[in-house]
């Protein structure tokens, strides 16, 4: 899809590429196409290329894993310094598919090429371009996530976890995880306006009543229920999460927050649902939402009784239909960074301590936790002191944790003291 010559998609959703080898050869191509009267072939296939890369992070991981920032960096040096043409062509669109690369990720090797580039293209008007997208690349959204995700196709993907008896927790569950959406299913741009005039209930509501019976159909952030459907789910319905719970014979509760989340854009979120036995003998529950290292919202809710234990615990995806039989398959399209379940809540301070450790920390409960204390800079080793010391703190309340680093082709093991493995599908 060579989009409008402007650099931008004409398809509405992003799409995944199938292989990374025809990106590289129309790079390798690109000097060698004429640039006459625009736009030319050169400037529609940098323009193609630019709508690929800006698609998903998919094609961004595939074309990274390819080399294909060397060849854009060889490609651009031939074009503004070694075939004079720095001033016959507008180059912003090649420029612009190395900044969204690089910012996807860059390695020494190629750090060191696109400096040596910039040096080379001095006494042209492309070094500064060449300096502006280094920049941007190093500080832009996408470079502050976990090095290392979950990919979720938003079409056959998820995260499966095994079940458990002890499911519903007694005191509650906490739920924990970096997200970077790449796209939200059927966002109603009505539904989605937060103008002066409504509020961001207002806002939430009425993405909520604008999809009614399809809510069930929206992308799903995890899913635990049981084998006759009970349980909670939590999921986008347009760009606000909501949470549902309820049992098989029908009766349901929905929670619809108001903080309106941005596609491609990375956020730690953190859910917690605690449950405390009332005077009364009634069971009183909360949910709160947390996005990045505060507590944004905390709501009463209604959680289900549920008297059978959890048989599905789906990450990215709900149970498929064929093992239910009530339900639509509703993947996510996202990249996932650590996946953290708690059996019960875990508290704000510590939310917050979570989420400024990264996703990049991956917890060690063995012997060998907190060797990185022996490292001479005083700021690292009490970095590491802190990470250890949060560990100890969720260790005996933490049920699962899935780090992307421990993926082994389909299967994830379980980091936390438990240890149970995880089935990937994709």
């Amino acid at each position: 899809d060579e989009g409008a010559g402007d650099g931008t998609s004409t398809s509405t959703e992003p799409s995944i590429m199938s292989s990374s080898r025809a990106a590289a050869i129309a790079v390798e191509l690109m000097p060698y196409l004429p640039c006459g009267t625009e736009p030319s072939p050169r400037t529609r296939m940098a323009c193609g290329l630019l709508a690929t890369l800006s698609a998903c992070t998919r094609n961004r991981t595939m074309c990274s894993a390819s080399g294909l920032l060397a060849i854009l960096l060889d490609s651009a040096e031939k074009l503004f310094v070694k075939m004079g043409q720095s001033r016959d062509w507008d180059g912003k669109p090649l420029v612009q598919c190395i900044q969204v690369l690089g910012g996807h990720s860059v390695s020494v090797k190629d750090l060191h090429s696109w400096l040596l580039l910039v040096k080379k293209a001095l006494g042209t008007r492309w070094a500064t371009p060449l300096t502006l997208a280094l920049e941007k690349a190093v500080g832009c959204n996408e470079a502050k996530g976990p090095a290392v995700t979950f990919e979720f196709d938003g079409e056959s993907s998820g995260l499966l976890a095994p079940g458990d008896s002890r499911w519903p927790f007694s005191n509650g569950f906490g739920f924990a995880t970096w997200i970077y959406v790449e796209s939200f299913s059927d966002s109603p741009n009505a539904a989605a306006s937060t103008s002066g005039r409504s509020s961001r209930w207002a806002a939430a509501a009425a993405a909520f009543i604008h999809a009614g019976e399809r809510a069930k159909d929206m992308p799903r952030l995890f899913s635990f229920l049981t084998a006759d459907n009970d349980g909670v789910e939590a999921y986008f319905q347009g760009k606000f999460l909501v949470v549902e719970s309820g049992t098989g014979k029908g009766k349901k509760a929905h929670l619809h927050f108001t903080y309106e989340f941005k596609p491609q854009c990375w956020y730690f979120i953190g859910l917690e649902c605690t449950s405390k036995q009332g005077l009364l003998g009634m069971v009183e529950s909360e949910l709160r939402l947390y996005v990045d290292d505060k507590l944004h919202e905390s709501c009463p809710f209604e959680f289900p009784r549920v008297l059978k234990p959890l048989a599905f615990c789906c990450i990215g995806t709900n149970p498929p239909p064929t093992i239910t039989g009530l339900q639509r398959q509703c993947p996510l399209f996202a990249e996932m960074g650590p996946i953290y379940i708690f059996m019960e809540p875990i508290g704000p301070e510590r939310m917050a301590r979570l989420a400024s450790r990264g996703g990049d920390a991956l917890p060690s409960f063995s012997s060998g936790a907190g060797l990185p204390w022996k490292a001479s800079c005083d700021h690292i080793r009490e970095m590491s002191e802190d990470s250890y010391t949060l560990d100890i703190e969720i260790g005996g309340s933490l049920h699962l944790l899935y780090h992307p680093s421990l993926l082994n082709g389909r299967f994830c093991p379980d980091a936390s003291p438990s240890g149970s493995t995880g089935l990937f599908y994709s």
